[in-house]
């Protein structure tokens, strides 16, 4: 996107729409780890643009267009995101697992790598059912979506001769930081808290469902944040202080969802179920930790390191 100080609200949608008619076009073609990584974040990159569109004042009206969208939207994301995270899945289980020459047969090491080699068979064997599922679905929904969101451009960028309405990256930052605001406020029930301790207490009661509403709020907004003009420091800031407590929130969600799995495969009283539980409480801490150092200073904690499966 241009560096311009000025925005014009239909210009927000342009680089969205090329990419994910890019990654859509490409993943039809190879659904190997990469193409579906990159389908995957362009639909989550452009539903967060619709949110950010949807804050805007004084823009055309645009509810039915932007419902079209996000309907064929949610349809194609639904399918690459089953896709992506088995991929993810297999990546942390191959990571994570004993190597063979490192552990002896019959030991609790060895166990656990036969448990997890069991379980990556099993999602080998799923991923190949799904990709099917997802190469069908681009097939139907994709040409659909791109003239969906072309005519939600379209739209958007109507004038009817007057100047379009512009705005500035400071203003969109104020708008993605206050949309933040609102929705945690209704997470949390409560406001900012006046300390770390408190803030702490109050976010280890809440449950998973909870949890993972607060993850894909950040993830949203750290996606509006880096969809602003390049040069923008105060955007890029903002893009980062989402970034940790994304990530944060993924780690943990991405062990949880492991240790469902292995619970399922192997029993919840199985080495690999009780090794994910114990990455996946390790995980839980430092997302609490990441939160109430938002929901107290509004600043990460410069602690989180990018999610090295995710990519």
């Amino acid at each position: 996107m241009s560096s311009a100080r000025h925005i014009v609200a239909s210009s927000l949608l342009d680089s969205q729409i090329q990419a994910l008619e890019s990654a859509m076009l490409v993943a039809q073609t190879s659904a190997d780890k990469s193409p579906v990584h990159r389908l995957r974040t362009s639909t989550r990159r452009m539903e967060a643009q619709l949110v950010l569109v949807s804050l805007l004042p004084g823009i055309p009206e645009h509810n039915e267009q932007a419902d079209e969208v996000q309907r064929l939207l949610r349809r194609v994301r639904r399918a690459a995101a089953t896709v992506r995270d088995m991929d993810v899945q297999i990546d942390m289980i191959e990571a994570d697992m004993p190597d063979s020459a490192a552990v002896h047969n019959g030991s609790h090491g060895d166990q656990v790598r036969r448990e997890a080699q069991k379980l990556l068979k099993k999602l080998h064997k799923k991923r190949d059912r799904e990709t099917g599922e997802l190469t069908g679905t681009l097939k139907a929904e994709s040409e659909d979506l791109s003239r969906a969101m072309h005519a939600l451009r379209s739209v958007i960028g109507s004038t009817s001769g007057s100047r379009p309405r512009t705005f500035t990256a400071p203003e969109l930052s104020e708008q993605i930081q206050n949309w933040f605001a609102a929705r945690a406020r209704v997470v949390l029930q409560a406001d900012r808290h006046p300390d770390r301790a408190h803030a702490l207490q109050r976010l280890q009661r809440l449950d998973e469902d909870t949890l993972h509403d607060l993850r894909k709020v950040a993830k949203q907004c750290r996606y509006m944040a880096e969809s602003l003009p390049e040069g923008s420091s105060e955007a890029k800031r903002l893009a980062q202080r989402f970034e940790y407590l994304q990530e944060a929130g993924g780690a943990w969600h991405d062990w949880l969802t492991l240790e469902c799995a292995a619970a399922r495969t192997l029993g919840k009283k199985s080495a690999l179920a009780e090794r994910y539980r114990r990455h996946r409480n390790a995980a839980l801490a430092e997302f609490h930790l990441q939160l109430a150092l938002e929901f107290t200073t509004g600043k990460h904690g410069l602690r989180t390191a990018k999610h090295p499966y995710r990519g």
